[in-house]
C-alpha cells in the first residue's frame, strides 16, 4: 500500500496515572500547513484532556475542529502511537462523535491495537468538529491503583487509506499509519419494468442505502449529504452487513437511471455511479454487472514425514486462502484424524475451528500437534482437512504420514564371514570337541 506525507499532523498526549485515582496529562501540541488546520478547546498550549481526581464513573470530553482549506475532499483518520499501557487502558473508553453521530467508542487498549480509525470525508473549504471524550469505567477497583495508560493521537489526512509523516519531539521519528478504509465493490443490478434490486459488497460491516437520479451526477465531489445531488434515495437500512441487497420501487419502463450505493461504517462511503435501464415488457428481467465468488484452498501439511509409535508433539499446520473475488463468509475448518493420531493434550481425534470470515487473496492458519499411540501398526496414515463456508463448498485435502517401528537389525560379522546362526553351531562344534578332549585326557 503506498503511503503518502501526511499534509497535516495533529498530535495530543494524553496519559493517565491512577494513583489513589488522580488523572495526569501531558501536554498538547499542533501543527498548521496550507492544506488543514486544527483548533481544539483548550488551545494549543494546555493539555486536552486536564482533570485531576478522576474517579471511576468520571468522563471528560473536549472537541477538535479540523479545516479542510482545499478545494478537494480530505479523508480524516485517528490512530494511537507512542503507546504505554500496563493494564489501565481496559478501563478507560474513548468515544468519538461527530454531530451526535458516534463515529467509535471502545477501550482504549482496543483502540491502541487498531491499525486506525476512519472518521469522515471532509469537502472542500468545509470545517468539522470531532467530539472526543474519555471515560473511566465505574466498576474499576483499586486493583487499577498506579497503572498507567499513555499514548499520542495522531489526527490528519487519510489519503490513500494512510496517515503518514514525521512527529517532532525532541528527535523525530517517521513511518506510515493505516487504517481500513471503507470498500464498495461487485456492484450487480437485476432489473425489469418497475424495480430494481441492487447489491454489493463492503469489505467491513457496513449499513446500505443507494441514491438515484434519472440525471448523471459523476463528479459529486463539491455535492453534500445526504444525496449528493441526486434527486431520490431509498431509506437507509442500519443493518451493518458484508453482503448488500436493496430494493428501488415504482421506476418507470424503459427509462434509464443513474445511481451509486452508499455505505456507513464510520462514516458514510459513496460508491462509482453506475446506470441501468428498466425493461420494455413486465415479464422481462436483465442482470447487469459481474457476480463474484469466494475460491477457497486448504494446504494440509504434517512437518515431518517418518514417524514411531508413541511419538509425541508432532507440529502440523493447515494454511487456507481465498484466491476468488468475493470474501467467504462463516468459514469453518474440521480436521479428522486416522486411528491411532489424537491432539496433543487433548486426545480428541477430531476438532473444528471457526475460523469466520476469509477477505479476497486473505490467508489464515491454524498450527496445532499431535501424539501417535504406542499400539499403533506401521504403514502409511492420512489426515484430513475439510473447509466450508456460507457461500462455498466443502473443499478437502489430505496429509499423509508413515508410522514405522523401531527394528533392531541382525548383525554380520564382516572378518568372520559368519552370521549369528552359523556362529552359533560353530561355538557348539567347538564345545563339544572340548568335552570330548577333556574326556579322553582323564582315560
Amino acid at each position: 500500500m503506498p503511503i503518502k506525507i501526511l499534509k497535516f499532523i495533529f498530535i495530543f498526549s494524553v496519559i493517565f496515572v491512577i494513583a489513589g485515582f488522580v488523572a495526569c496529562v501531558s501536554t498538547v501540541s499542533a501543527q498548521s500547513t496550507d492544506i488543514l488546520d486544527i483548533e481544539f478547546k483548550t488551545g494549543t498550549s494546555t493539555p486536552l484532556f486536564d482533570k485531576a481526581n478522576f474517579l471511576p464513573g468520571n468522563s471528560e470530553a473536549r472537541w477538535i475542529n479540523v479545516t479542510n482549506k482545499t478545494e478537494n475532499n480530505i479523508p480524516i483518520a485517528a490512530r494511537a502511537i507512542n503507546i504505554y499501557d500496563n493494564g489501565l487502558g481496559e478501563q478507560l473508553i474513548l468515544t468519538i462523535t461527530e454531530e451526535g453521530d458516534e463515529l467509535y467508542s471502545d477501550s482504549l487498549n482496543n483502540f491502541f491495537a487498531l491499525d486506525g480509525v476512519y472518521l469522515s470525508d471532509l469537502a472542500g473549504f468545509t470545517a468539522i468538529t470531532y467530539n472526543f471524550a474519555v471515560s473511566f469505567n465505574e466498576s474499576a477497583n483499586n486493583s487499577y491503583q498506579g497503572k498507567i495508560a499513555g499514548f499520542d493521537i495522531v489526527v490528519g489526512d487519510g489519503t490513500n487509506e494512510s496517515i503518514s509523516g514525521e512527529i517532532d519531539e525532541g528527535g523525530s521519528s517517521s513511518g506510515g499509519y493505516y487504517y481500513n478504509n471503507l470498500i464498495i465493490s461487485n456492484e450487480v443490478v437485476t432489473v425489469n419494468n418497475a424495480s430494481a434490486t441492487i447489491s454489493w459488497l463492503t469489505n467491513n460491516p457496513a449499513t446500505s442505502r443507494v441514491i438515484y437520479d434519472i440525471i448523471s451526477h459523476l463528479n459529486i465531489s463539491n455535492s453534500s449529504a445526504p444525496n449528493y445531488g441526486y434527486a431520490y434515495s431509498i431509506a437507509e437500512d442500519l443493518n451493518k452487513t458484508i453482503p448488500h441487497s436493496v430494493i428501488i420501487s415504482d421506476l418507470e419502463p424503459a427509462t434509464t437511471y443513474y445511481f451509486r450505493p452508499l455505505s456507513k461504517a464510520s462514516p458514510e462511503k459513496y460508491g462509482k455511479e453506475l446506470s441501468f435501464t428498466t425493461t420494455k415488457n413486465k415479464d422481462e428481467t436483465i442482470v447487469l454487472g459481474e457476480e463474484g465468488e469466494p475460491k477457497l484452498e486448504v494446504e494440509n501439511i504434517i512437518k515431518e514425514e517418518i514417524v514411531n509409535p508413541g511419538q509425541t508433539g508432532i507440529a502440523c499446520e493447515i494454511i487456507i486462502s481465498n484466491s476468488g473475488n468475493l470474501p467467504a463468509f462463516d468459514v469453518i475448518l474440521t480436521n479428522i484424524l486416522a486411528k491411532g493420531f489424537v491432539y496433543n493434550a487433548t486426545n480428541e481425534e477430531n476438532k473444528n475451528w471457526n475460523i469466520g470470515d476469509i477477505n479476497v487473496g486473505e490467508f489464515k492458519s491454524v498450527s496445532y500437534m499431535i501424539d501417535i499411540e504406542n499400539n499403533i501398526e506401521s504403514g502409511n496414515y492420512t489426515n484430513f482437512a475439510k473447509i466450508y463456508a456460507s457461500n462455498h463448498n466443502t473443499v478437502e485435502s489430505e496429509a499423509s504420514i508413515l508410522v514405522q517401528k523401531i527394528k533392531v537389525l541382525s548383525m554380520e560379522f564382516i572378518k568372520s564371514g559368519f552370521n549369528p546362526r552359523e556362529l552359533f553351531l560353530l561355538i557348539g562344534v567347538f564345545v563339544i570337541l572340548i568335552v570330548l578332549v577333556l574326556a579322553i585326557r582323564k582315560k
